[in-house]
């Protein structure tokens, strides 16, 4: 399914550290992508409904062959192409998103997706790249880790949002453990040092600090690791708010 995107022109909205996985969410659709997405979104439910009613392996492999990621690539890739930087930033996430379902063979597929991830990574130093940090790590296996992981320094380094800078920081813890190597881990935890020091109110700074909490710091009597959290109806909060308060955590699962 096409997420929505998370467009503003006077800055980001950011979601918690696990909505990273899904780069495209939506803050305002009053703009010519949010728009064509929402066509986009109407279109693609007429063809899931066609695909649903078709009967027949014949008539099913006819109407996958109609995706109309195909009838819209040419429109957002205008948009991408354009002038306003944010629009062309939104049009090139539902490109890199989409680019799977647009029939290209095997052997272009690949090609395709990197070209997009570097146009995506063009826009680094903008105030909504927040989107584009998950996107690029989803083509972590395309783009490349070393490629990928000096598109995260540059974001840290040079982007204007502390959002976009934590983020950018703590993407790059993981992909410096999967690379592995005592380099790797020393750049690691400089970085979980660095967003706990400078960015320890972001949720990506909390969950920094829960990188760097070790078994001994959990035994009875100690003072509980601080963390972020989101009631049922939708209030943020941290552990720490609660201070000087008795605190009941409840820990639960489905199984």
């Amino acid at each position: 399914m096409i997420l929505p995107l998370l467009l503003t022109l006077s800055g980001v909205a950011f979601e918690p550290p696990a909505a990273l996985a899904s780069p495209l969410v939506m803050a305002s659709r009053a703009d010519a992508v949010g728009e064509l997405l929402a066509e986009f979104e109407a279109a693609q439910d007429a063809w899931r409904q066609r695909l649903r009613d078709a009967e027949g392996i014949k008539e099913k492999k006819a109407i996958r062959a109609e995706h109309p990621v195909k009838a819209f690539w040419p429109r957002f890739e205008a948009l991408s192409e354009g002038k306003d930087r944010a629009q062309a930033f939104g049009a090139l996430l539902w490109m890199l998103e989409s680019v799977r379902d647009k029939g290209l063979r095997l052997s272009e597929l690949d090609p395709e997706r990197k070209a997009l991830a570097e146009r995506v990574a063009g826009h680094h130093a903008e105030a909504w790249f927040l989107p584009g940090i998950s996107a690029l790590a989803g083509e972590r296996k395309t783009v490349g880790e070393e490629w990928l992981l000096g598109v995260l320094r540059q974001t840290a380094e040079v982007n204007e949002s502390a959002e976009v800078q934590a983020a950018a920081m703590f993407e790059a813890v993981g992909l410096l453990r999967r690379i592995g190597g005592e380099e790797s881990e020393a750049e690691a935890k400089q970085l979980l040092a660095r967003l706990v020091a400078d960015y320890g109110e972001t949720p990506w700074g909390m969950r920094a600090r829960g990188e760097l909490v070790s078994p001994e710091d959990l035994l009875p009597g100690k003072v509980a690791p601080d963390f972020m959290g989101e009631t049922i109806d939708g209030h943020q909060f941290k552990l720490s708010d609660y201070r000087g308060k008795v605190v009941v955590l409840d820990f639960y699962g489905f199984w």
